[in-house]
């Protein structure tokens, strides 16, 4: 009888685990969905090595955490045509926005 006891108790103990673990992961991944689902692609610029780095990058507005960055072009902070290239780089990079954001299956 007692190794029945010991038994109910163990299976009882597993089913409490178990559940706490698919109520846990479930809940994370709800959030990480309408992280994902809220995200939006964005063209932006920074400094970094004496360049100009034009990105394109997935952003969620509400914490403004990156999920996606793809690199667009580098542009030397001493190029005698850094005004041209800049604003050439920055056009490129809001033509993919339009492109990354018309393949989302929200957008539209």
């Amino acid at each position: 009888m007692l190794r029945i006891e010991v038994l109910f108790a163990l299976v009882c103990v597993a089913l409490i685990v178990y559940g706490s673990i698919v109520v846990i992961t479930s809940r994370q991944r709800r959030q990480l969905q309408s992280t994902v689902t809220g995200a939006r692609w964005e063209a932006a610029h920074f400094a970094a090595d004496h360049t100009t780095r034009v990105v394109v990058r997935k952003v969620v507005p509400s914490t403004g955490a990156v999920l996606d960055e793809h690199l667009v072009a580098v542009v030397a902070d001493d190029d005698p045509n850094y005004d041209a290239r800049f604003l050439q780089a920055m056009a490129e990079a809001r033509q993919r926005v339009a492109l990354f954001e018309s393949e989302e299956p929200h957008a539209g």
